[in-house]
């Protein structure tokens, strides 16, 4: 009789973690918090996952991070961690977008990514090359269309503020600021070691930086142009 009643409060007690586990209210997701520096809104993960109202306990964080990481082919990095009893916290961040492929509605990331556009972001842009196919979601491995994708980032974080990005025959880049000078820059030098010359260059004229129409660092000393 002694075993019989202990078989029935071990099941009780098992069948009681069980239901707190499982079905408790306390473990009902009630906060998502969600840290997005990114592409993607806070919106869209929470459409995406859909965590409302779902137990803690039996969330898989890693297919949470593989349903965000299919869908949204932009993020770099993502994660997500559960706090008990009933949050659910989320950061998600991703490859910076240096650069939008003109004539499309397509933006390319830092690593040569083609990724769709996902909100109003004022980038310069970017004209490829004749003959490069341009695909959603496409890899982009050209060396020459890598090197102009680093130099328009750095380029970014001077004085020197670009509106667009071209290819010159010859390989080397061109870019262009939104005050209308031209910045060259050669594909066969360090993209740092150009981008710190033309800051120098700026830091110097910066009186009269609108007055420069063109920059060439091309060469171990760079050459300046100035508008008539």
């Amino acid at each position: 009789m002694k075993k019989k009643l202990t078989t029935v409060l071990t099941a009780l007690i098992l069948a009681l973690i069980i239901y707190t586990i499982f079905f408790s209210y306390v473990f009902k997701i009630k906060t998502i918090q969600v840290a997005s520096e990114s592409c993607i809104t806070r919106e869209q993960v929470e459409s995406t996952l859909s965590l409302t109202g779902k137990n803690t306990i039996p969330i898989n964080t890693e297919k949470l991070t593989r349903q965000l990481k299919d869908k949204y082919s932009c993020l770099e990095n993502v994660q997500v961690k559960k706090i008990y009893p009933n949050t659910i916290n989320i950061q998600t961040r991703s490859t910076q977008l240096v650069a939008k492929v003109e004539g499309t509605d397509y933006f390319i990331t830092e690593r040569g990514l083609v990724i769709e556009k996902t909100q109003d972001t004022q980038l310069p842009k970017i004209y490829i090359p004749q003959g490069t196919e341009i695909k959603l979601n496409q890899k982009l491995t050209s060396d020459k269309i890598l090197f102009a994708l680093t130099l328009t980032r750095e380029v970014a974080k001077t004085d020197f503020t670009p509106a667009s990005v071209r290819f010159l025959e010859e390989g080397d880049v061109a870019v262009y600021s939104t005050q209308e000078a031209i910045a060259l820059f050669s594909t066969t030098k360090s993209a740092a070691g150009q981008v710190d010359s033309l800051q120098s260059v700026l830091a110097k004229a910066k009186i009269d930086a609108a007055k420069i129409e063109k920059i060439d660092l091309r060469f171990d000393k760079p050459t300046i142009v100035y508008k008539k």
